[in-house]
């Protein structure tokens, strides 16, 4: 067992138990295996961020590929948990994989893609899978691409870049939140 981990990070602290194991060739190609125990992690931007109080149980690889771009891959292992310490809600992954692609250049694009990334919260199970593209530049923000939640086959909700450039979120049926 590692001695507890306290992180600050400008928007977010860590604290709890956390243990990473990595590989590298190279710098350019990193691939670590990190486990989680009762981890958590608040928000000290006043929320802005989004969920602002989680707490992680289980483990992931986590690997970063630099090479005209650079994708960062984070893949949780079947059981892993994100807790919302406000609602108490658990998230439960099941398998697949989160990925943030960022190119080089201007403007600056980012990438988001969901392959298949499986979650459960309160007994109802939900794949993620598709990607978004968002382009920035001088004050201009251009979303495309598409992320479609589904829940035992049927589509529950996508977000996706609209025929005005902007991110629309689209629910179908309702969620359960996290």
């Amino acid at each position: 067992m590692n001695p507890p981990a306290s992180v600050a990070h400008p928007l977010i602290e860590l604290e709890g138990h956390i243990c990473a194991a990595y590989d590298a060739a190279d710098w350019s190609s990193l691939t670590a295996k990190v486990s989680a125990e009762s981890v958590r992690g608040q928000a000290t931007d006043g929320g802005r961020s989004g969920i602002s109080d989680v707490t992680a149980d289980g483990s992931a690889v986590w690997t970063r590929v630099r090479s005209s771009a650079t994708t960062t891959t984070y893949t949780p292992a079947a059981g892993s948990r994100l807790i919302n310490n406000s609602t108490t809600n658990v998230a439960t992954f099941g398998g697949g994989s989160y990925s943030v692609i960022r190119y080089p250049g201007f403007p600056s694009r980012l990438e988001w893609r969901f392959d298949n990334l499986k979650v459960a919260i309160k007994g109802t199970e939900y794949t993620l899978h598709g990607s978004l593209d968002e382009t920035s530049g001088y004050s201009t923000f251009t979303w495309t691409g598409e992320v479609r939640i589904i829940n035992n086959g049927t589509l529950a909700a996508r977000i996706y870049g609209d025929d005005r450039k902007a991110l629309t979120i689209e629910v179908l049926v309702p969620l359960v939140p996290l």
